[in-house]
């Protein structure tokens, strides 16, 4: 249709260097003996993969977007492009690589479920034994997850975690863990004085802040009376959420 991925979202990704600074989190969710490379499977711009640099970690990314492929190489980061995702992960397990952990944020998302149940199962064959899957996707039982799942025309479908958790224990992880994605939020120690001089911020900035805990806490009363309490206290709430498998 002429209109490239970068026209439409391009100007959402914001400043490198505060998207590459809050991905050191997700870095943070590797083990600290990590032996062995870190794939970021549909690295996008490239910001993961910088992270995982400047922490000296042994890294590599694909994605089927040439123009972001290069948008991320042109940050000195590890990236090849790949016309077919699943078909370049099929080549690499039949000759025997595998990798200590994979990442997928913002995948699945753009693929029809039943794309998704295959690529899981080849990411399974992928992860080292011991190794771990992280993925990020839209979450359906957030206030705004319908919100987060339209708002990409690239995007098909995204699973609950409840599902998600299901398909990866099928298709051979021993254990999964589901929660809100990471904040963004830094400490209110951090920031109070950037606000302190402008009231009009201050406001906003606190009831962002106390704001989300409380209004999440009646939502899980919502979905209570519906799925019942032990079902509403464990599901994540956030806009994302965040799932995490050990192979």
């Amino acid at each position: 249709m002429g209109i490239s991925y970068s026209d439409l979202y391009g100007q959402m990704q914001g400043e490198r260097a505060v998207v590459v600074r809050h991905m050191h989190k997700y870095v943070d969710l590797l083990p600290a003996a990590l032996q062995g490379e870190v794939l970021d499977f549909g690295c996008g711009w490239g910001y993961l993969l910088e992270a995982l640099q400047q922490r000296g970690v042994p890294c590599q990314g694909i994605d089927i977007s040439a123009e972001q492929s290069a948008v991320a190489r042109s940050s000195g980061v590890p990236v090849e492009h790949v016309e077919d995702s699943m078909a370049w992960l099929r080549e690499q397990i039949a000759g025997g690589r595998r990798w200590a952990a994979i990442y997928l944020l913002d995948v699945i998302e753009h693929l029809e479920a039943g794309e998704q149940i295959e690529l899981i199962g080849l990411l399974a064959q992928a992860v080292q034994p011991g190794g771990r899957l992280v993925l990020r996707n839209p979450n359906p039982d957030s206030v705004v997850g319908m919100r987060m799942m339209y708002i990409d025309y690239t995007h098909r479908f995204t699973p609950t975690a409840d599902a998600l958790e299901g398909l990866l224990k099928a298709s051979g992880f021993s254990s999964v863990v589901t929660r809100d994605e990471l904040s963004w939020i830094e400490p209110w120690s951090q920031v109070w004085r950037r606000y302190f001089p402008y009231p009009r911020a201050l406001l906003k900035e606190a009831f962002y802040r106390l704001g989300r805990p409380v209004l999440r806490g009646w939502r899980r009363l919502l979905i209570a009376s519906e799925l019942g309490l032990e079902t509403a206290s464990r599901l994540p709430l956030a806009p994302n959420y965040l799932c995490i498998a050990i192979r």
